[in-house]
């Protein structure tokens, strides 16, 4: 069985990872975990918005809410 694979978006991750379809919001969510960037896109209107976040990003996950929920490395000060 044939599948087709379509790239959407121009970003270039160091690594893109975790896609998270919101129903609620009809948009895409997934995270460079080394860059700690978190992209959002919306793919009815094609509008993005990248938001940084520290790094490394372990996960992330959505609130019923709308909001999201970082897992990150901690960060002791110095």
């Amino acid at each position: 069985m044939a599948q087709a694979i379509d790239r959407i978006g121009e970003t270039t991750d160091r690594l893109g990872e975790s896609p998270v379809w919101s129903a609620r919001k009809q948009c895409l969510y997934w995270v460079d975990s080394l860059a700690g960037i978190l992209h959002r896109l919306e793919l009815a209107t094609g509008n993005r918005r990248e938001m940084a976040v520290p790094a490394p990003v372990g996960s992330f996950g959505l609130c019923e809410d709308g909001s999201l929920v970082l897992g990150t490395r901690r960060v002791r000060p110095t």
